[in-house]
């Protein structure tokens, strides 16, 4: 996350509605694969907190076949901590999926799963995301299609829209909010943490900056 936010200037509001935006930051540590990193592993949860992703919020590390610890940080529009807590135990049996990209910046997502389906699964959201269609069984979220807010800024304008999540049912979310949604006949609670794009304005280019749409899920 550090790379991307070194890349995206400072916005300065100049009047009209606000885009609500949060973040969503992702640690892990004992992931390989380069550039474009995708893992699945089988274990339980061997510690919470500590380790290389202490700075998070909320630190797991998985031991399976191999080891790796996963961070989460989640804010919201005020940088207030949003951070979810599904209750995560040690020795639990879990499964997780993580994928990595670096594109111009670089973006993460993970989904762990127990026994009882999803309980925990988040996006940063940056550079087109970095999970895909398929990832989560039983849950697809994308951007909604309609303009929700509109905010003036030295570049010409960032749009806001609503975050969609697909599960049992489909709840559409408005940044910085939450619902609860059914996935796997399991009640979850789904955040839109941020859904936003720019447009092109008479200073710059939508070429210089990316949206994103992030998110977060949580039992």
């Amino acid at each position: 996350m550090s790379r991307i936010l070194a890349l995206l200037p400072l916005l300065a509001a100049c009047g009209g509605d606000i885009v609500d935006r949060g973040s969503v930051e992702v640690c892990a540590d004992g992931v390989d694969g380069g550039d474009d990193a995708v893992l699945s592993l089988d274990g339980s949860i061997s510690a919470i907190g500590g380790g290389a992703c202490s700075d998070s919020t909320l630190s797991f590390t998985v031991t399976g076949d191999q080891e790796v610890t996963i961070g989460l940080t989640v804010t919201d529009a005020d940088n207030a901590d949003i951070t979810p807590d599904p209750g995560l135990v040690v020795d639990q049996a879990v499964s997780l999926h993580y994928r990595y990209k670096l594109v111009w910046g670089d973006v993460a997502g993970f989904a762990l799963t127990d026994a009882d389906g999803l309980d925990l699964a988040a996006e940063e959201g940056f550079w087109g995301g970095a999970l895909q269609d398929g990832d989560i069984d039983g849950l697809t979220v994308a951007r909604g299609k309609d303009e929700v807010a509109r905010e003036r800024d030295t570049c010409g304008h960032v749009v806001g829209y609503e975050v969609v999540f697909t599960g049992d049912d489909v709840v559409a979310v408005q940044p910085v909010d939450s619902a609860d949604i059914q996935v796997g006949g399991t009640t979850l609670t789904a955040t839109a943490v941020g859904a936003y794009d720019y447009e092109d304005g008479p200073n710059c280019s939508v070429e210089d900056r990316t949206g994103g749409t992030a998110w977060v899920v949580s039992r």
